[in-house]
């Protein structure tokens, strides 16, 4: 009897093939570029006018961005420092999930304040808190310049109060934007006031610097990473559709050079445009690769009017659950508590963020959670995994996607269907591989059958709740499974195999056909008619 496996988890990509090459020889577009490196003239003073999409200020229209020189400090703080270690991103075992950006200073005046709006944080699916936008935080001194002061009172009651709710923080201080301006002189007191907490993470440094900035703000994070080696900085890439003014030239050349200059231990971007974000996540997965850091991408879930408005949950989903067949390793989440007062007429607010500008939570609030709950259950899995390709099927309609490669032993028999599929090769040394499809699709569901190769034992699915189970295919035959599928839309499903499949297992098949499949592996047409050969 067959089973349609019904999964509303969305995810990303899986493997069952080891016959193709992995992600870090595959991805090799761009390799023949010359990285920008450490030392270039542009570097030596770093100018602050670069901005490619503004987050705007509490009732303000200030950019994140303003303009202001940023000499490079000591180059040998940059060259010669220590590598610091690496801190933790989430509470073990699970995957980092963020919002721009925290609650106000103004909703955490007390500790019974701070303990109930971290615990609404975290209820959103968060896991690591990111400073509020606002004046003397760090973040938003780049909108209201380095004259303002950090409230440090109120951001170790947000540390005691993220501690109590398990989480972790990003802290944000003015004294690290007059670091970026030159002056170190604040940033001993800075670690003094925050390294003793168990709930920090890391310091809030920079966002989106331009290649410019690069070297300087690589000195302010080694800087923080050598006096406190237990914590990071973090900065905040620019997206592939900032100008090439700001890039330095290409985009894949100034990914390196951020990697290199900031010694920063993860790639973190925005990108809110989807026919530039495959293009971005390939260009991404890449970087992060060849630097052996994680990576992850803020997507929009609210906005400040100048973006699209997002208008269901299934809108909301898909770019996290594409993302995932990337090999991101955490969501970054734009953006949490809202800039603008509520519409009297209408009762809403402009920007739909998940928190309203007086506290009060809007109808994202609960779609957000639930996305991130979906998010965090697939994502966990791949903490310990690296992603072998991603391809896609339907029609590839934004660049960087692409088709299946030849040999892979995860097929998709409905063609038509926009789906992006993953696959990853386990770390942990479990020999487990994983395969991730994904519907691309946000306003239909879909229905196709998955076939996946496999060594002894059938695949595995992952439930909605995280429990692994095997599959019960429609048919099977000598390492071939063909599972029937149904994914909601922008939904997607996680299928797990205890080991790769031998290339000689499928040459070594004595039987050629399989009921409802094209044919078994090592067999005539295999991969003919399906997506291309």
């Amino acid at each position: 009897m067959s089973a349609t496996i019904r999964n509303v988890a969305s995810g990303n990509e899986a493997a069952i093939a080891t016959d193709v090459e992995p992600a870090s020889r595959q991805i090799s577009a761009g390799a023949d570029e010359k990285p920008l490196g450490h030392a270039s003239p542009r570097a030596t003073h770093l100018s602050l006018g670069s901005s490619v999409h503004r987050r705007q200020s509490p009732g303000r229209s200030c950019p994140r961005v303003v303009r202001r020189a940023l000499p490079v400090l000591c180059a040998a703080m940059v060259l010669c420092a220590p590598q610091a270690a690496r801190a933790a991103w989430a509470p073990s075992g699970e995957m980092p999930i963020y919002f721009w950006c925290g609650p106000p200073t103004r909703m955490v005046t007390d500790s019974t304040q701070a303990n109930a709006r971290v615990a609404e944080y975290k209820g959103a699916g968060a896991n690591l808190l990111l400073p509020p936008c606002e004046p003397g935080v760090g973040m938003t001194a780049q909108w209201y310049g380095t004259q303002a002061q950090t409230d440090v009172a109120a951001t170790r009651r947000v540390l005691d109060a993220a501690a109590a709710n398990g989480i972790q923080v990003i802290v944000g201080d003015a004294r690290i934007e007059k670091a970026l301006s030159g002056d170190l002189s604040g940033l001993a007191g800075v670690i003094s006031d925050y390294a003793g907490y168990p709930a920090l993470a890391g310091y809030y440094v920079r966002d989106e610097p331009s290649y410019p900035q690069l070297a300087g703000v690589g000195g302010v994070v080694q800087y923080l990473q050598s006096n406190d080696p237990g914590h990071y900085g973090f900065v905040n890439a620019l997206p592939n559709y900032a100008s090439s003014n700001d890039l330095g030239g290409k985009y894949d050349s100034y990914l390196d050079a951020f990697l290199t200059q900031t010694s920063v231990t993860a790639l973190d971007y925005d990108n809110y445009r989807e026919p530039t974000s495959y293009d971005n996540l390939v260009a991404a997965r890449k970087a992060a690769t060849a630097h052996n850091v994680p990576f992850r991408q803020a997507i929009h879930v609210g906005g400040d009017g100048s973006l699209p408005q997002p208008l269901t949950p299934q809108e909301l989903l898909k770019p996290g659950m594409q993302m995932l067949a990337y090999g991101a390793q955490g969501v970054g989440n734009y953006f949490y508590w809202s800039d603008s007062s509520k519409n009297t007429a209408t009762g809403s607010y402009a920007d739909h963020a998940l928190i309203g500008y007086d506290g009060e939570r809007t109808s994202h609030y609960d779609w957000v959670s639930q996305n991130n709950a979906q998010l965090q259950t697939i994502g966990k899995q791949l903490l310990n995994a690296r992603n072998r390709y991603t391809f896609q099927t339907g029609s590839l309609d934004s660049p960087g996607m692409t088709r299946r490669p030849p040999g892979a032993r995860v097929r998709i028999s409905n063609t038509k269907s926009k789906l992006t599929v993953g696959v990853f090769d386990a770390t942990d040394g479990s020999g487990h591989v994983y395969t991730l499809v994904t519907n691309r699709d946000d306003t239909s569901s879909v229905s196709t059958g998955v076939q996946l190769g496999y060594a002894s034992a059938l695949p595995e699915v992952l439930s909605s709740s995280g429990a692994w189970s095997t599959v019960t295919p429609s048919s099977s035959g000598p390492g071939v499974a063909t599972i029937p599928v149904s994914l909601p839309a922008s939904g997607g499903i996680l299928f797990r195999t205890d080991t790769p499949v031998p290339a000689t297992a499928e040459a070594a098949s004595a039987t050629c056909t399989i009921a409802g499949t094209v044919s078994a592996p090592g067999c005539p047409g295999f991969d003919a008619g399906w997506l291309g050969g």
